[in-house]
């Protein structure tokens, strides 16, 4: 086990079992699912996980285009339109 620190917070994990975890996994649930939101968000991915949260996952082995899922929430305006946004990433 290793230690890393991120902002006030102590990370205790294990990066080379990490890795090989997510090396089994053939490709992350947005492209999984395939609809048009979930393919939308990983079009984005680098948008949404910012440098120091992408080195972060490197550190801890984590792959960040292998999320289990992402998760669109429908909030309608007033003009009849709506946004989407949220993601899950599993880390044990």
């Amino acid at each position: 086990m290793e230690s890393i620190d991120f902002g006030r917070w102590k990370l205790s994990c294990d990066p080379e079992s990490t890795r090989k975890a997510y090396a089994v996994v053939p490709m992350g649930g947005p492209e999984e699912c395939g609809c048009k939101p979930c393919l939308n968000f990983a079009a984005a991915r680098d948008q949404i996980y910012g440098p120091d949260v992408r080195t972060l996952l490197g550190k801890l082995g984590v792959s960040p285009d292998r999320e289990s899922r992402s998760t669109t929430w429908l909030v309608w305006n007033q003009a009849g339109t709506f946004m989407e946004a949220g993601f899950t990433l599993s880390v044990r």
